[in-house]
């Protein structure tokens, strides 16, 4: 850390402003964080996750006992924070633990930049992803840290490093834990196997090498699917699940909508063209796996465009625009591009630097999420006062799956729920359940839905609010 202090410090007056700059850019990052750790809300994901790990904390397994959506890997790495917690979930210890994450995930990239370019792009790009992940709802839990930082240790063993076959063993390794911990995250094995197919050793010995790394990604799959199939789980199942055929609803007119906006997040990318032109043989593989690595990540659109899902596309893009500036000073371009280039790249990092700003501002006065907590303990107190201990019904998914420790109800069936559920399988939920919560400003929902209703009023017949919150619970009539 002292050679990186020494080396951006510099004698010149340049230096010291530039230094200056990326530390007062990290302390403002560093308390955006921290205010967001501990008053931010707690948003509707992360009550599905947070739901999950707390069912695996509770001895259950994913895929057998429950249904799940996703890949399971971080949802058991969650239970290393959990044992820091009491009786209830504490989602300020989930946040905390999530956000040394993403700032892992910033050194890992910091340090593959360091391979490409100088000191001072890795600063810079460790900062820009921080802000960069930020304003792409990291003010809330979602996975795509994890993925993205098992991604980059695989990447980080192939980039400018001599090869061996431990190397890409485990660079296959970590392509497969990236895949573990969120579906999306098997982009890292392409981007692995570009790198290694476009490396300057004969073509004999790139073929091994991919060899390699696939017995390290098969290899930790195996393990995986073995320790599923041991605990009950039949393979063709588990493969289904880990598929994601069922996640998501296919918007495939979103498609364009969401690679466009990935445009506008990030405007320099229409530089990306002058890396074809010149001499850049020595890192065109590295050029190439960026790129593909940017559409594989664009293929999320076709289910839905949320702001986290450009995450994935963090690393790649920041890791372009190193090699985009390189390769500019190479040609020897005018100034006048050189400055539309910076005043894109300005531009890009402004907004979501002010979105920082402004949320910040906003936490520092105000704690959103002290409400929602208020709500939780008044509805753990009403359940408890009927004597209900195992299952509640919410309509939809509401943040309170990860505060309150009763289970959904019929998992094994559905598992969590994102609200697009049809009415018969809200009637299934329901009668399963021993309570049913709900906000007041969804009954105009269940209003609608002339069977649910009518199940409701006759099966739950003890209706309680929770005070000081629009929540209402109502309670199933015992046996």
């Amino acid at each position: 850390m002292n050679g990186i202090l020494k080396k951006c410090r510099g004698s010149s007056r340049e230096n010291k402003l530039i230094f200056a700059l990326f530390v007062s850019v990290s302390v403002l990052l560093l308390v955006a964080y921290l205010l967001s750790a501990f008053r931010s809300p707690v948003n509707a994901d992360a009550g599905y996750y947070l739901g999950v790990a707390e069912l695996i904390h509770n001895g259950l397994v994913p895929y057998r006992d429950f249904k799940l959506g996703y890949t399971p890997l971080f949802f058991y790495v969650l239970q290393f924070p959990r044992l820091f917690m009491g009786l209830y979930p504490n989602y300020s210890v989930y946040m905390l633990f999530l956000y040394l994450i993403v700032f892992l995930d910033a050194v890992l990239l910091a340090v593959v930049v360091r391979k490409i370019s100088n000191i001072k792009w890795a600063w810079f790009s460790a900062i820009v992803f921080l802000a960069l992940y930020y304003y792409l709802d990291g003010v809330y839990f979602v996975l795509e840290a994890s993925s993205v930082c098992f991604g980059l240790a695989s990447i980080l063993l192939l980039v400018g490093n001599k090869q061996s076959v431990w190397r890409m063993i485990l660079s296959g390794a970590f392509a497969a834990l990236a895949f573990l911990a969120k579906q999306y995250g098997v982009l890292f094995a392409g981007v692995v196997g570009i790198l290694l197919l476009s490396s300057k050793v004969e073509w004999k010995k790139r073929m091994m090498n991919c060899i390699y790394a696939a017995i390290g990604f098969c290899v930790v799959l195996a393990l995986f699917v073995a320790m599923f199939v041991i605990s009950g789980l039949g393979v063709s199942e588990l493969i289904n699940a880990l598929s994601g055929s069922d996640y998501g609803r296919k918007e495939g007119s979103a498609y364009f909508e969401g690679f466009l906006k990935s445009i506008r997040l990030f405007p320099y990318l229409v530089f990306v063209p002058c890396l074809f032109i010149g001499e850049m043989k020595k890192e065109m593989g590295l050029v190439i796996a960026c790129l593909a690595a940017i559409l594989l990540t664009s293929l999320q659109f076709y289910f839905n465009v949320f702001p986290h899902y450009y995450i994935f596309m963090l690393p790649f893009v920041l890791i372009l625009n190193v090699l985009v500036w390189r390769h500019l000073n190479r040609l020897k371009v005018s100034r006048t591009l050189l400055l539309l280039y910076f005043g894109l790249l300005f531009a890009s990092i402004a907004f979501p630097m002010q979105s920082v700003y402004k949320n910040s501002k906003t936490l520092l006065k105000h704690d959103l999420r002290v409400g929602q907590e208020q709500t939780a303990k008044g509805i753990r107190n009403i359940v408890k006062s009927y004597g209900i201990e195992s299952t509640m019904c919410y309509w939809g998914t509401l943040p309170y799956y990860a505060l309150c420790p009763l289970y959904p109800s019929a998992i094994e069936k559905y598992g969590f729920s994102f609200g697009s559920d049809t009415e018969d399988t809200y009637c299934e939920r329901l009668m399963a359940s021993d309570c049913f919560v709900v906000e007041k400003k969804e009954m105009k929902d269940i209003e609608g839905m002339q069977r649910f209703n009518k199940l409701l009023l006759e099966e739950f017949p003890f209706v309680e609010t929770v005070p000081q919150s629009d929540v209402v619970v109502y309670v199933r009539e015992k046996d």
